[in-house]
């Protein structure tokens, strides 16, 4: 067997996500900014003028859009920032909530938006609520060197998800020949909802034993996939 560092890292990696959540700035008893890097249910204490704060986010992204956000103040401020991450795939300008009113600056792609209220926060429980908007099809042609001729290759990404491909393998090129006809580089003509109640999971509209979902739900043994299917 030989084994190479990335199968320790990338178990490390995966303990450590959550430490990346979010990122402060300040002292240890005074944040004066949060930035908020991914979008998942969890929660944040700090400490802001030497008293206990809480920032909870609430959603089930990647499987819905919105996002709630519950700032938990000991008392009102005006010191407090909090960065959004509008991620580079989003499609349009964010809009933001804050305690029920439209912010004044929407979030821009690829940037992060910083919230704070012209009135400050206030005391207790504050809140700041967006949607990330409809998921993107984003195709991109394969260039490596694994080349299958007649055929071209093709990965997608489905907002910043890589989508993983399963149907009938085809035993001459070893690989998922997808149904004749289909334009890799235009995916949404061709990949419908699989209507099984799970919004990440799709079928090739022409023949439904083509199948995508997110590389990450791809449980490994006894399932024969791949992240780059053939055209013709």
């Amino acid at each position: 067997m030989h084994a190479s560092c990335c199968e320790g890292q990338g178990t490390r990696l995966f303990g450590s996500l959550p430490k990346f959540i979010y990122t402060v700035d300040g002292t240890a008893a005074n944040v004066n900014t949060i930035y908020v890097d991914l979008y998942t249910a969890s929660s944040l204490q700090f400490q802001i003028v030497s008293s206990p704060g809480t920032l909870t986010q609430t959603t089930s992204w990647p499987y819905e859009n919105d996002v709630s956000l519950t700032l938990s103040l000991p008392a009102a401020t005006s010191f407090l920032t909090i960065a959004l991450r509008i991620p580079y795939w989003v499609n349009s300008a964010v809009s933001v909530n804050v305690n029920g009113a439209e912010y004044k600056s929407k979030g821009v792609p690829g940037s992060y938006l910083q919230v704070l209220p012209d009135a400050g926060w206030v005391s207790g429980d504050n809140t700041i609520s967006f949607s990330l908007g409809q998921l993107m099809w984003t195709p991109f042609n394969y260039t490596g060197q694994s080349q299958l001729p007649p055929y071209t290759r093709a990965s997608f990404l489905l907002g910043p998800i890589l989508m993983s491909f399963e149907g009938p393998w085809d035993s001459a090129s070893d690989s998922l020949v997808m149904p004749k006809g289909l334009d890799p580089m235009n995916p949404s003509s061709w990949l419908v909802p699989a209507g099984n109640g799970n919004p990440l999971n799709f079928n090739v509209s022409v023949d439904n034993r083509f199948t995508a979902k997110p590389y990450f739900d791809v449980q490994g043994e006894g399932e024969r996939f791949t992240n780059y299917p053939s055209f013709s």
